[in-house]
This record gives structure tokens, sequence and C-alpha cells, in this order.
């Protein structure tokens, strides 16, 4: 996903997991990150994060989970175009 959102700017990222694992995912973290290129990593810009599910309860196997967050472009950041991406691990 690509945005031209502002320094300084708001955005809401939505997003969906799915746990393709053959367990239930008791712990997961979820970071959503800003990227110069498409290539979107944990070197990138964090911008927010959730741990787990909202209730705290695990993610069955094949479960999936939609949510939205609320995020802020950093003030510092440079004009231009970027990718916002979301791991999940």
């Amino acid at each position: 996903m690509s945005t031209s959102d502002q320094p300084g700017g708001a955005l809401t990222v939505s997003f969906t997991i799915k746990n393709q694992g053959d367990q239930a995912a008791d712990s997961f973290s979820t970071h959503v990150v800003l990227s110069a290129d498409d290539a979107v990593d944990t070197d990138d810009t964090l911008l927010g994060e959730l741990a787990g599910l909202p209730d705290g309860t695990s993610l069955a196997s094949g479960g999936s989970l939609s949510h939205d967050i609320s995020v802020t472009v950093p003030d510092t950041t440079a004009t231009g175009s970027y990718y916002v991406g979301v791991i999940a691990d």
C-alpha cells in the first residue's frame, strides 16, 4: 500500500492477519511500518504496534483477525513516496 500523506499526518491502516500454522497462536505482535521501498521489513520506521488479540485470547489455527490502527507519520519524514506495511510475528 502506498500513501502520499504528509509528515506529521495521521492515517488509518486496515489489515487482516491469518494464522496459517497448525496450532493456535498464543503470542504474537503486529508492527505497522513506513518503508521507502517495497521491501517492507523490521528495519523500517515503526509507526505502531499491537500485541496479540485485543481480548487477550489466542488466534486459532486457520483463524483470522481484521483490525484498523491509527498511526502518525513522523514529523521528521522527508517528503516523498512511501509504503506502509504490516508485519506479524
